[in-house]
């Protein structure tokens, strides 16, 4: 994502200034050792820029994104993907896929907000557990865990009961606004984070759309000791 300065937000009492340019704020945390990105679609080049020398672990269900990264990442880095969606239990989902813009495919149902009339096809995945993705993988202190699944990311966090607390930065594209049907509010992704353990420690975008709403923005939590 790429945002204008917006100065600082205020969130359940905390004053979190978002960073410019994108994803600054990363800059002040060690270089992570494993990269774990659900959702990866095209990727997530800045993240990927900034640490240069960590494992990527790439999740993405999608055929229409996995020769991209087959041919842009995967040879260009030390870096595996898995060709499946992380969700709360194992087995197989439908997901809407909007062919003039794969980004926006998601497996919940578009609220009035973000509906647009776009071509769409369903297309069948497969969906297993983080805990069950991750459960041969090494992941050492520091690594970060990153979730971009277009308004599934509670879906996700529910199938990562053992190794979420191995991870010890967690980065969520969060809905401010009501994006999806059936989808989390804001505060309830924030308290779950909470009682995992991790504290929201910056807030790396916030774009803003042509009515100066804010509907989406990156989040960095950080595990607590």
């Amino acid at each position: 994502m790429r945002l204008s300065s917006i100065g600082s937000l205020n969130i359940f009492g905390l004053k979190v200034r978002t960073a410019y340019p994108e994803w600054a704020a990363l800059k002040n945390i060690p270089p992570p050792p494993l990269i774990v990105d659900v959702g990866v679609a095209y990727g997530t080049p800045v993240l990927y820029a900034m640490f240069k020398d960590a494992e990527l672990l790439l999740i993405e269900p999608l055929p229409v994104f996995h020769a991209h990264i087959e041919q842009k990442i995967l040879t260009k880095r030390n870096a595996r993907l898995i060709k499946c969606a992380a969700g709360a239990a194992k087995g197989a989902a439908e997901i809407t896929v909007e062919k003039a813009d794969p980004l926006r495919s998601s497996m919940l149902e578009r609220s009035a907000l973000t509906k647009m009339p776009q071509e769409k096809s369903i297309v069948t995945i497969d969906v297993d557990r983080l805990d069950n993705i991750l459960s041969d993988v090494e992941i050492p202190a520091g690594s970060i865990l990153k979730i971009d699944t277009e308004g599934f990311e509670m879906e996700v966090l529910k199938g990562a009961d053992n190794v979420l607390n191995k991870f010890t930065y967690v980065i969520a594209e969060a809905s401010v606004m009501k994006r999806f049907e059936d989808s989390y509010k804001f505060p309830e992704l924030i308290n779950e984070m909470r009682e995992r353990g991790f504290k929201m420690k910056n807030m790396l975008a916030a774009p803003v759309d042509k009515n100066g709403l804010i509907r989406v923005c990156d989040l960095l939590f950080e595990a607590q000791p």
